[in-house]
This record gives structure tokens, C-alpha cells and sequence, in this order.
């Protein structure tokens, strides 16, 4: 009869005991916010230009500014850096700024990133229309 005996169950320890873990690093590693590709590069569309934190490098031609100030290329073609002077349009923060200063007249210097497609071929045939 099983009514005289009494079954236990024990549960055994799937994991060994060891030391307490804890996390050894005091600081996270960087995430690495830099320009992903050089002068002259090759990229294809939506080609990750630059990662920041802030506006270090400006989109130019065919380049998209992402929220988190991601730039990315919008379409195929060679990557060019350069310095240019701008002036700030009207109604951004930087115009109001130079706006309530009374300082409209200056111009600034920034770096930007472009994407330069490949000339397309010319394909076309002239039709006499007599």
C-alpha cells in the first residue's frame, strides 16, 4: 500500500553556486560617433554617412539628416566632404539667435557632406519630324 509510505520530493540546483556577478565595468564604452565612410567613397542608398551627438558635419547634396543627427545617403554616388560658408535661414534657431543680436550681416563656415551620383548617359535619338 502507498498510503503508509510518504513520498518527497526533492528539487535539486540547476546552476552551480559561485561568487555573486556583478557588473565589473564602472563605465558604459562609447558608441563610437564618427564619420563612417571617407572622401571619395563609394555608397549605396541609405549608406550610414556620420553619427554625432551634435551638428558637426551639415548635410549637402543627397544627404539625410535622421533625428538622432544620423546623416545617410539618398542616393548612389561618391562621397564628398568640404567647408563652406553659409548664411542661416530664415526662421531657425541660429537666425533668431543672430536676429535678437543684431548681427544678421555674418556668415558662417560649416562642414558638409555630400553624395555626387554618376553622370547618367545621355540616351536619346534626334527624330526628323518630316
Amino acid at each position: 500500500m502507498l498510503f503508509g509510505r510518504c513520498l518527497l520530493f526533492v528539487r535539486n540546483a540547476t546552476h552551480k553556486t559561485t561568487a555573486k556577478s556583478r557588473n565589473i565595468r564602472k563605465t558604459t564604452p562609447g558608441k563610437h560617433r564618427t564619420t563612417k565612410v571617407e572622401d571619395g567613397q563609394w555608397v549605396e542608398h541609405g549608406t550610414i554617412l556620420a553619427t554625432q551627438n551634435t551638428l558637426g558635419f551639415h548635410p549637402g547634396d543627397h544627404v539625410f539628416l535622421a533625428r538622432n543627427l544620423t546623416l545617410r545617403a539618398l542616393v548612389p554616388g561618391y562621397v564628398r566632404f568640404s567647408v563652406e560658408s553659409f548664411v542661416p535661414r530664415e526662421g531657425t534657431a541660429l537666425y533668431q539667435q543672430l536676429a535678437a543680436a543684431n548681427k544678421l550681416e555674418t556668415k558662417f563656415s560649416a562642414r558638409f557632406i555630400s553624395v555626387i551620383p554618376p553622370p547618367q548617359p545621355k540616351r536619346f535619338r534626334l527624330v526628323s519630324l518630316t
